[in-house]
């Protein structure tokens, strides 16, 4: 299923690791990679928080 847990998991830290990549570059003075990175990085990162969310929540009617 597209909403997975370890699927949206991994999504998520993949996400988080290029956030702080992005960051790294922007210190180094890389300014255009760095911009793209940390957009992208935020991008998974809402998209793997909301497929654990809605997994989450999906779980919990499941059991009532």
């Amino acid at each position: 299923m597209w909403y997975d847990k370890r699927g949206m998991r991994s999504i998520f830290y993949i996400g988080v690791m290029l956030f702080c990549i992005g960051l790294g570059l922007h210190l180094l003075g890389f300014k255009i990679p760095a911009i793209i990175l940390i957009c992208v990085g935020v991008a998974c990162v809402i998209v793997g928080f909301n497929g654990l969310l809605f997994n989450a929540k999906i779980l919990t009617n499941r059991r009532k």
